[in-house]
């Protein structure tokens, strides 16, 4: 015995004539006809879930771990073993080229005053911990899984309150060595807070828009559109 053919149904429009009141008036109607269908064929799933938003701040969050990582990493060093010689120097040829009056004793002093007050260690810890919240929130995304968002919005928040305390701070301080550059330091924590803040607000459109929050899955529900297609039986043109 043969296996059952699936059916499904087309329809199609035929005229037929009916008598209304005052005269003969042309109807249509719908007839509705068999064709068979080869048994394991489905139509296609229509996927509409927004891929590409997702992935392209999870490169981004990413992209901001590796360069928080790398503040944290440089900061926490200066802290725990100071600046080489070499590089002391080659900062006090710098401030000179910019117009700045300042020795290779009076930078050191500032350095050493800068690890006094903690500055190094502040910056690098809050960096260190905004890294790993910017990593966690780039992974999420790239799953596209929540809490992605969320966690990208911790994360930054960290980040500002880095740029901010930094920038503050690292002015005053300068102003008493070079005040030339006391400026310099305080825009650098003003562009790097904007930064940070654009990035809140790209997380945060994932929370506030129903879009984006049907772009994230929960943590523990599977990806269907990958066991569908797992699921899904291919068409195999020797069985036409």
């Amino acid at each position: 015995m043969s296996e059952p053919e699936e059916k499904n149904t087309i329809v199609q429009n035929i005229s037929i004539s009916d008598s209304v009141v005052m005269g003969n008036v042309e109807a249509t109607a719908k007839v509705e006809t068999i064709s068979p269908r080869k048994k394991g064929e489905f139509e296609p799933v229509v996927m509409t879930t927004d891929r590409v938003t997702p992935a392209i701040l999870g490169l981004l969050f990413l992209a901001g771990a590796g360069l928080m990582g790398t503040i944290a990493f440089g900061s926490l060093q200066v802290h725990f073993t100071d600046y080489p010689t070499e590089n002391k120097e080659v900062a006090v040829a710098g401030f000179t080229t910019q117009g700045a009056n300042i020795t290779y004793e009076e930078y050191d002093q500032f350095v050493q005053e800068m690890r006094q007050e903690n500055y190094f260690m502040i910056i690098g810890g809050l960096g260190g911990l905004a890294a790993l919240g910017l990593a966690a929130s780039a992974l999420l995304f790239l799953n596209r899984r929540h809490p992605a968002a969320h966690v990208g919005m911790a994360a930054n928040v960290l980040v500002i309150l880095q740029a901010w305390w930094a920038g503050s701070v690292a002015s005053v301080i300068t102003a008493d060595y070079v005040p030339e550059i006391a400026n310099t330091y305080f825009l650098l924590g003003v562009f790097h807070a904007l930064a940070a803040g654009c990035c809140f607000i790209f997380a945060s459109s994932i929370v506030m828009t129903a879009a984006g929050r049907a772009s994230l899955r929960p943590w523990g529900e599977p990806d269907m559109e990958i066991l569908a297609s797992i699921l899904t039986p291919h068409r195999d043109d020797s069985e036409e």
